[in-house]
Order: C-alpha cells, then structure tokens, then sequence
C-alpha cells in the first residue's frame, strides 16, 4: 500500500520514491510478532516505532532545484501565515472594571 501511495507523489518540484525490501518487512513483521507474543503485548510499542522507523528510512524525496531551497519556499510562506495570524490575534481585551 505504501509504495503505491508514495512512488510517484509530487509536491511542486521534488518527488517521492518508496522503495522497501519485502524480504526486509517480513523478518521485521515476524521478529516483532514473536516480540508482542513474548512479552504479552508490552512491547508493541517499541514494534510500531522499530516498522514506522524501517519504512521512513526506505523514503526519499528528489528535487532538481535541491531540497533546501523547496523547503526554504515552503517557510517563508509559513513565516507569513504566522506574522499574519499574530496580527488577528493581537486583541486588546478591556472588560472595563
């Protein structure tokens, strides 16, 4: 399901690229399934973030302009959003006691 989410998304100039081992998910499924079973569920925790961590590092985004300077674009645009909202809600409240 990843890998049909994620190879070929877009944002602006960079692309995605997803690219596990099945071979890889599998002995991380099974080791993780024996460790839920070994320890009565108390580490499923430590299981979702040891497959979350396995997935990201088989992420990759590519930009022809290079990534800092897309997510240089992205963050003056978020500065100004925030300069914005800090200006609405930069009320004066006087209930006049």
């Amino acid at each position: 399901v990843g890998k049909v989410t994620w190879n070929g998304a877009s944002v602006g100039e960079a692309t995605v690229t997803y690219t596990p081992q099945v071979s890889s998910l599998i002995k991380i499924c099974l080791a993780n399934s024996f460790m839920v079973i070994c320890t009565f569920g108390l580490a499923h925790p430590w299981c979702v973030v040891r497959l979350l961590r396995y997935k990201m590092s088989c992420l990759s985004v590519a930009s022809p302009t290079g990534v800092q300077s897309f997510v240089g674009t992205r963050r003056e645009e978020v500065q100004s959003l925030g300069d914005q909202a800090a200006e609405v809600l930069d009320m004066d409240l006087d209930f006049g006691f």
